[in-house]
């Protein structure tokens, strides 16, 4: 004990020993960031945030003269200020930063520095979940004056350097705010990403020339015009990735994408108010370069898609079928498009199948055409929108079209959960579906199926069924993982020791 308060009396000692030195005029004065050369200030200036950049100002005289001239990157974000999920919009608060991003762009203009990135993020969004309710743009988002924000974003459009722009604002008021027509004509601008809750009518795409624009992202807007993406990507002729997501439509009984340049093309088409239960009248793609396809939508009446071979990747979700037909069962016209649809996509390696495809499979008939062969396929994600998936008559028809398949995935699991109150039900068996002998096993499941995924289990008898069906058909599986279930000892013990044809399959669980 005494060794310890010695020790302590010691340590304390030599602090106030320390900590009482006075400290020199000379000390006190020295400004060592001044003393730097102008060129390595710059380049540490450089290196960081907007922020910190407008805080280096009050460090020293060199700070304040160099610290918006070397700023070629400017991220403006208010979200570290404000935003909480489904919490209104903090009015206290948001007058800081609209303060802080009049003195950065204020000082950016006396300075005369060209700016390369210019990033601009108000208001959250609907990506950010700043708001559970998909269309409240009330008190949840900033009240933000249409001329401040029009300054904001016309800023950067003048500097003949920016080669990339992403806007990010929503507004209390979209309706009285207009994005500049200066926006759409930006030559040298290579990327643009915007996401916002403001309307689209039209106007602002009476004058598209971004020639060198490759990368064009937008989300969350109101588009009012069925031409809007035809005119849009019509003005970008170097556009190589594309991705219209979370957007509400007005209209949109015909769109069409029409592209020698795209490689990449995501749509996620969303309906807006009462109307989303509607179906397009016509979907036209041209696009003969593209490699990635990422198609959400409810089914349209007619596609008209020219030849995809360089497609590698496809990502299908079709939300609604046909709802009215006439002269032929809706279901089976729903099948027959949707078919044509994936018949278009059939030489992909990588194939996602969401919403009702898998449904309509089973009910296209017995007399329906067949599916398309997958022969390049080797990874496969298979979803359900319905209770009406019948896995046990449709599984074995889409593996014995994927013969080199290699991973199989239930993004989904096996059963909507409307199933579990009728999981009482009988479950057929597929061994009854013209499986029961290793020649008519899918020849998948015989030689190159290596990984299974469920990411949703109940612990259900009809999810048990196939489970099992899987682990005694896929002569190499190597592992079949499941990522959520219910924690059930019971449950995993028997899903642990069910029999596996692959001696060298591992059962992975949460």
């Amino acid at each position: 004990m005494q060794g310890d308060n010695h020790g302590s009396s010691m340590d304390w000692n030599m602090k106030k020993r320390f900590t009482s030195r006075p400290v020199s005029k000379a000390c006190r004065t020295v400004d060592r960031l001044s003393s730097l050369p102008d060129e390595l200030v710059s380049r540490i200036v450089g290196m960081l945030p907007t922020k910190d950049v407008a805080a280096t100002q009050v460090l020293c005289k060199s700070m304040r003269r160099l610290a918006f001239t070397c700023l070629t990157s400017v991220d403006l974000d208010d979200s570290p200020l404000s935003h909480c999920q489904h919490y209104p919009h903090l009015p206290d608060r948001f007058p800081l930063f609209v303060s802080f991003v009049d003195h950065v762009l204020n000082n950016l203009s006396l300075s005369g520095q060209p700016l390369t990135r210019y990033r601009l993020h108000v208001g959250g969004g609907k990506r950010k979940n700043s708001c559970l309710f998909g269309s409240c743009y009330g008190p949840c988002f900033p009240g933000l004056q249409p001329s401040r924000l029009k300054t904001w974003i016309s800023y950067p459009l003048a500097h003949r350097g920016l080669r990339e722009l992403d806007l990010s604002f929503h507004v209390s008021n979209p309706c009285d705010c207009r994005l500049p027509h200066q926006l759409f004509a930006c030559h040298f601008l290579e990327m643009l990403k915007l996401d916002s809750n403001l309307k689209l009518d039209g106007d602002e795409f009476s004058l598209i020339s971004l020639p060198n624009l490759k990368r064009l992202h937008l989300y969350s807007f109101l588009i009012v015009r069925d031409d809007f993406l035809t005119k849009l990507v019509s003005g970008c002729p170097s556009l190589e990735d594309l991705e219209c997501a979370y957007c509400e439509w007005f209209h949109s009984d015909r769109l069409a994408v029409c592209s020698q340049s795209l490689r990449r093309l995501v749509l996620i088409i969303n309906k807006y108010g009462h109307d989303d239960d509607r179906n397009s009248d016509l979907v036209i793609i041209d696009t003969p370069n593209l490699q990635y396809f990422h198609y959400s939508d409810n089914l349209a009446i007619h596609y008209s898609v020219k030849n995809m071979n360089a497609l590698v990747q496809a990502n299908l979700d079709v939300r609604l079928p046909l709802r009215f037909s006439a002269g032929i069962s809706y279901a089976v016209l729903s099948y027959r498009i949707q078919l044509s649809l994936v018949r278009l996509v059939s030489n992909v390696q990588h194939l996602s199948l969401l919403g009702c495809f898998v449904e309509y499979i089973y009910f296209g008939g017995e007399s329906k055409d067949p599916l398309p062969m997958f022969q390049n396929l080797k990874t496969l994600e298979l979803g359900w929108n319905s209770s009406e998936a019948r896995w046990d008559k449709t599984l074995l028809e889409i593996l014995a079209c994927s013969p080199n398949l290699e991973t199989l995935t239930f993004p989904e699991g096996f059963l909507y959960p409307v199933e579990l109150e009728e999981i009482q039900e009988q479950v057929a068996d597929l061994e009854d579906q013209g499986c029961g002998s290793s020649e008519t096993t899918p020849l998948c499941l015989r030689s190159n199926l290596k990984r299974i995924v469920i990411q949703v289990y109940y612990g259900t008898a009809k999810e048990l069924n196939l489970i099992k069906f899987l682990l005694q058909k896929a002569l190499i599986l190597q592992e079949l993982e499941i990522i959520s279930f219910s924690q059930n000892y019971e449950l995993a013990s028997t899903l642990t020791e069910l029999p596996r044809a692959s001696i060298t399959c591992s059962i992975r669980l949460p």
